[in-house]
């Protein structure tokens, strides 16, 4: 009987005063199971970069993804809608949702700092837009492409509508700088056909290690059915169960859309899309001083700052806006300054 076997080992070094033996050879942890090589088999030795039994694994090892840290940052903060702000004084890094981000708390009436000599202009937003907007996971994961192939649809992704009569009339697609949407399955596993368990690589191409980063969400540990083990080496009842999108009993996504009735991460970009549809874009001259600059660049326990929301008064009507923009402001001169704001109606 011919039989072909593949035996992976732990990482050594070997020459040809230093040989490697396989004479203690291990068949599904028995270790009485026994096989003789005569002198007619043949060994060809495959090298592999995954790690094995005896590796020493560390972080750098498994993340070995050569990703520059704002690449992964600006990843994050594509799928979460998110707002950055750093205050230098206190060394704090403020990271929110653009919804919890912004604050309606407190006011701050700038009407008197209108520049009368200059134009308020009032326009719709969205003019620079496109009219449908695709939010998307990076391409290029072999088991999702497979799924979107068969479908003819785009695993994980949502389109918003931007409404202005001026945007561009085609599509426009928003890809996430880093991650791969990520599939599931069962069945994987001999000892545990049960164990949910999230596909990595490319099934036609198994001797390659590379696949595009992902964003996963650990739920818990896993009771097994009775009959199945976690396999090797502790043949233990529970496995990490790590998911991107759970249908189960903690139902969660980290896809654009609504699944099932739970929502997706297009509800973090919701809010900036009503900005778009609904709100307008201020473009007004203001007389400034440093210490209006200061006011709202260093947080305080008012929220008087661009965080919050300023208040105009221009013919007999309040606008609330929030402020996007100052350009052309100089402390040393008293020239006004142009500034752009979003008005939320």
């Amino acid at each position: 009987m011919e039989v072909e076997a593949q035996f992976s080992v732990s990482l050594r070094l070997c020459n040809h005063s230093k040989p490697v033996f396989l004479d203690r050879i291990v068949f599904q942890g028995e270790l009485d199971t026994e096989m003789t090589l005569y002198s007619s088999a043949t060994v060809k030795p495959r090298f592999y970069r995954m790690p094995v039994t005896g590796d020493p694994v560390a972080f750098a090892s498994l993340f070995a993804h050569n990703i520059p840290q704002i690449r992964l940052i600006r990843a994050i903060a594509h799928l979460f809608g998110l707002y950055f702000y750093t205050d230098e004084s206190t060394k704090t890094v403020c990271v929110e949702p653009r919804f919890t981000f912004l604050t309606h708390e407190n006011e701050t009436d700038w009407t008197a700092k209108i520049d009368p000599e200059q134009e308020i202009i009032l326009e719709e937003w969205g003019a620079d837009r496109h009219r449908i907007e695709s939010y998307r996971y990076r391409p290029g994961d072999a088991a999702v492409d497979r799924v979107n192939a068969w479908w003819g649809t785009v695993y994980g992704s949502w389109e918003a509508n931007v409404e202005n009569r001026f945007a561009a009339p085609d599509s426009h697609t928003i890809t996430n700088p880093l991650f791969t949407a990520t599939k599931d399955e069962t069945d994987s596993l001999a000892s545990a056909p049960h164990a949910s368990m999230i596909v990595a690589g490319d099934r036609e191409n198994k001797a390659s290690l590379n696949f595009p980063a992902k964003i996963v969400r650990y739920l818990c540990l896993k009771n097994l059915p009775d009959g199945e083990t976690w396999g090797w080496p502790g043949y233990g009842r529970q496995y990490p169960l790590v998911m991107f999108h759970s249908a189960g009993e903690d139902w969660y996504t980290l896809c654009f859309e609504d699944i099932g009735g739970q929502l997706g991460l297009k509800n973090y970009h919701l809010d900036r899309y009503r900005q778009i549809n609904s709100g307008k874009k201020l473009t007004v001259y203001l007389h400034l001083r440093p210490g209006d600059l200061e006011q709202i660049l260093h947080p305080n326990s008012l929220n008087r700052n661009f965080r919050g929301s300023f208040v105009f008064h221009i013919r007999g009507e309040k606008i609330r806006a929030r402020l996007l923009e100052i350009s052309g402001y100089r402390p040393d001169s008293t020239q006004s300054a142009r500034c752009v704001f979003s008005v939320e109606l």
